[in-house]
């Protein structure tokens, strides 16, 4: 059981080659899971918020004016707040190195396949570095409280 967390992931790679900037941020107290992302390339800033109960949900998106927000599929709801989920799925049937190793101060039990995906996560299983070939998310901030409020919609 992955414990409560607020987790902010940099990112680099993808939102690089659009010459700007992302971050992810999750919120996981079970069942809920929040996911938010910044995406800023130029002047253009795109924010998403994905907020699930683990059975419902909503994405919510905006660029300009106010927030839009459409219902999540059951199945899209249980997927919710799992940035790391393809490149993981990428790793099955791949033979997995097992390495312990510190990231951003933290020590880390990591798994990578060849093609260069990897996961590293902390000694409560909250990911710290998640990377393929493309992309890479580390871990820049963590804490163990959240706010109520954390799983509302946006609101404006």
């Amino acid at each position: 059981q992955v414990r409560t967390y607020h987790a902010t992931y940099s990112v680099t790679g993808d939102a690089k080659q659009l010459g700007g900037t992302q971050t992810i941020e999750v919120w996981h107290a079970p069942p809920n899971v929040r996911e938010d992302t910044v995406l800023t390339s130029g002047t253009t800033t795109v924010r998403t918020e994905t907020l699930s109960d683990g059975r419902t949900g909503q994405a919510c998106r905006k660029s300009t004016g106010a927030w839009a927000c459409t219902p999540l599929s059951a199945a899209e709801a249980a997927q919710a707040g799992g940035f790391a989920t393809q490149i993981v799925a990428s790793m099955a049937g791949s033979q997995v190195t097992v390495s312990t190793e510190t990231v951003g101060g933290t020590t880390a039990q990591c798994f990578a396949i060849a093609a260069g995906a990897k996961v590293c996560v902390d000694a409560d299983g909250v990911p710290v570095l998640v990377a393929d070939a493309d992309v890479r998310y580390t871990r820049s901030a963590f804490e163990t409280t959240i706010d109520s409020g954390s799983f509302m919609p946006p609101s404006g």
